[in-house]
């Protein structure tokens, strides 16, 4: 009678707890979308990798306006996009992987 008593107990709490655990893990995937990075900034705003100074550079200090996920490229904090900040936006990577030589 004790055995399934503590069966019962054990089954109600990993009830309980599994589906926390469930949402602690799809929470972490909304945090990793919830920035977009400098490759998706470039691909849209830029051209060659590149966000040039004029039309370029004004659609994304407009978009930067709008859109509260931009904000962590404002470095300064002062509430705009700079020339520094823009030319600072950079893929981690550019170009192809080098072959080994070996």
């Amino acid at each position: 009678m004790k055995a399934i008593c503590t069966i019962t107990l054990a089954t109600c709490l990993f009830s309980l707890i599994l589906p926390e655990s469930v949402q602690a893990r799809a929470g972490k995937k909304k945090d990793k979308d919830q920035f977009p990075n400098a490759r998706k900034i470039l691909k849209k705003y830029g051209s060659n990798g590149v966000i040039h100074p004029g039309p370029e550079s004004d659609a994304l200090r407009k978009a930067f306006e709008t859109d509260k996920r931009l904000k962590h490229f404002d470095t300064n904090n002062d509430g705009k996009l700079d020339n520094n900040e823009i030319a600072a936006i950079k893929p981690k990577h550019i170009g192809r992987k080098k072959k080994s030589t070996a």
